[in-house]
């Protein structure tokens, strides 16, 4: 049961006890007064119906003003009492929500996502925003939001400890609150405040004693936000802090299951398939010798040829499945070690650049697109370019990651490698896999200048994050 029925009821309840407990007892009242005055002014002082109908109102104005004093505070409690009501039922179809989702789900996001809607709407919050720990990191990252104003929000998403209010308090671990963002020389997001923010509550998110995140609302009202709605967040904050642990668990999980199912392929790939085929090469190999076999000499090569190419094909799939599998080591020594058996295996020698740090934060969904786009970019440069050196190069351009692969090979017309054939399949595949995790892709070539694959990818682990507005 949602609060909405219950508010009407009450608000029905509370107009027909006005009526009924105060209103019809003083009419009841006046009538009765009227009788008694009409039989004593008649009867006894016999004077005019003039003077008796002025002394009837006069008393009637007494009783109907003391009846509407006494209406009134008698009922301003009532009301009070009534707003009260609704607001902890509110909370409590909050909390109960909030845990149904915890229950039902373990997608971080809807349980997230869920909790703040329920926050707004209790405490009539314009906006709310939800940090976690990025995963390997030291810095808190945005990964829900919700309200108005969704871009004044993009202007910081990430907070180191104790910087900021979401950093002071995930290091204190403490709640707090503001009624005064413009005077606050803590609040650090200058936009926010030009959207004339005024109030702020933000708690930590725990589980077992330990914080995970910050949890924080916004509003226009510099008196919206009181000790009651801090309560209802600290509350949801200990729900959340659990729901986050679980989800991460699961998360992690997940991870692990693949990881050893992509060791297991690589490792099945290299002990069977690439074995039998280096094992053909040399058995092609002999043939090649052989005098009796000279007139088969050209398909003999042909085939060996062949061999040659599906073994450094099954090669360059396990390197790209062992560099999924060590995801773990993080994104740019993952590269790095990747990089070096690359070289290693074709002669190209392949320099790996990093900008800033700023241009190696992306969410885990990127970074797997990001891999594998590397990967198909690199095959291309040993199949097509020639090369002799290749560059991967990471930078930022504003809020966007930028990534370039860049060799010094023959290059090639990408208008003609559009239409057909399997460059054409090669680049439309990197392309989707860009705009699959909302990023772009370009490819710049020409005969004889080498080649250039870019991939632009939104900055920071909260790409993915949850907005809405």
């Amino acid at each position: 049961m949602t609060d909405r029925p219950l508010r009407r009821s009450l608000g029905s309840d509370f107009a027909r006890l006005r009526w009924l407990g105060v209103w019809l007892p003083v009419i009841a009242l006046g009538i009765l007064i009227g009788l008694g005055l009409i039989g004593i002014f008649t009867v006894t002082f016999r004077v005019d119906w003039r003077i008796h109908l002025a002394a009837y109102m006069l008393v009637m104005g007494v009783i109907t003003t003391g009846a509407y004093a006494f209406s009134h505070s008698i009922f301003r409690v009532v009301r009070q009492k009534e707003q009260e009501i609704l607001r902890r039922n509110q909370e409590l179809v909050t909390l109960n929500t909030v845990g149904a989702v915890i229950n039902d789900s373990l997608n971080l996001e809807e349980v997230l996502g869920s909790a703040l809607t329920r926050v707004l709407e209790v405490t009539k919050a314009e906006s709310g925003e939800v940090f976690l720990w990025e995963e390997g990191g030291d810095a808190l990252v945005l990964r829900s939001f919700q309200g108005q104003f969704p871009e004044a929000f993009r202007e910081i998403t990430r907070f180191k400890l104790g910087e900021g209010h979401p950093g002071r308090i995930a290091e204190r671990g403490e709640a707090i609150v503001v009624h005064d963002l413009a005077e606050d020389p803590r609040f650090l997001r200058e936009k926010i405040r030009q959207k004339r923010f005024q109030s702020y509550a933000g708690v930590p998110l725990k589980s077992r004693g330990t914080v995970v995140g910050v949890m924080g609302i916004f509003s226009l009202d510099p008196s919206r936000l009181t000790s009651e709605d801090v309560e209802l967040l600290e509350a949801l904050g200990n729900q959340i802090g659990v729901a986050i642990e679980n989800a991460t668990l699961y998360a992690r999980l997940k991870t692990v299951t693949v990881m050893e199912e992509r060791q297991r392929i690589a490792r099945e790939m290299h002990d069977g398939l690439a074995q039998e085929l280096g094992y053909l090469h040399i058995k092609m190999g002999e043939l090649e010798a052989n005098p009796s076999l000279a007139p088969l000499r050209e398909d003999i090569l042909l085939m060996k040829g062949v061999l040659a190419g599906a073994y450094e094909e099954v090669q360059q799939a396990i390197f790209g499945l062992k560099m999924m599998v060590s995801r773990g080591l993080g994104l740019i020594p993952s590269f790095a070690e990747y990089l070096h058996e690359f070289s290693e295996q074709t002669g190209i020698a392949v320099k790996l650049k990093v900008a800033d740090e700023g241009a190696t934060q992306l969410s885990p969904p990127a970074e797997i697109q990001l891999i594998r786009i590397v990967q198909e970019a690199l095959t291309n440069v040993r199949k097509h370019a020639r090369a002799r050196h290749a560059w991967l190069t990471f930078e930022t351009e504003g809020t966007q990651v930028k990534v370039t692969v860049q060799d010094d090979g023959q290059g090639f017309a990408p208008e003609k490698a559009s239409r057909s054939g399997p460059a054409a399949f090669g680049i439309e595949s990197m392309r989707e896999r860009a705009e699959s995790v909302g990023g772009a892709f370009s490819v710049q070539s020409e005969s004889g200048t080498g080649t250039r694959v870019i991939v632009w990818l939104a900055a920071g682990r909260e790409e993915g994050a949850v907005w809405r507005s």
